[in-house]
């Protein structure tokens, strides 16, 4: 257990020693959830981009309709890790300050119980994505709006919002 909290606090941060890797926050909502994640941003080239995203995703899966009214029911809570590239469609900006990507990325996420211990992940945690959107510069930031779509997972599209700085 102890091992497993010290990998994942290494490779958050990890890229706090590297001066060139843009970090970053994204707010991911799907239809069943919502999604708090840290991003690094490494800039390969002048077209392709490497990412690594972590954060948590709180599944509600279900509405559950009682005599005390609506209550939200069945939350789970997922680890989500993934590692992914993201391509610059057009070497000008279009549109002003407008820059189109796609991103694709794959990733793994682990169930987490907050009153038990982190279970096991199996192979249905594996997932991947595909994702179209666009950047832009608001003075120092970069900004990033994506729509992502999930052919493996149970989160069939999501709209993914993030902010990069150095």
């Amino acid at each position: 257990m102890i091992r497993n909290r010290s990998v994942i606090l290494y490779l958050v941060l990890i890229g706090a020693i590297f001066a060139h890797v843009d970090h970053g926050a994204s707010l991911q909502v799907t239809s069943g959830g919502t999604s708090i994640d840290y991003k690094q941003l490494v800039a390969y080239n002048e077209k392709i981009d490497i990412f690594t995203e972590s954060g948590f995703h709180l599944q509600n899966n279900l509405q559950r309709l009682s005599l005390y009214g609506i209550r939200n029911g069945f939350q789970n809570l997922y680890l989500e890790t993934s590692i992914g590239l993201k391509f610059k469609l057009f070497q000008q900006l279009l549109a002003g300050a407008f820059s189109p990507v796609l991103s694709i990325a794959s990733g793994i996420d682990f169930d987490i119980d907050p009153n038990l211990r982190p279970r096991q992940w199996h192979y249905n945690s594996l997932f991947g994505d595909i994702g179209m959107g666009f950047q832009f510069y608001n003075g120092r930031l970069l900004n990033e709006i994506l729509l992502k779509y999930y052919p493996w997972n149970i989160r069939e599209l999501s709209l993914q919002l993030s902010v990069y700085w150095k």
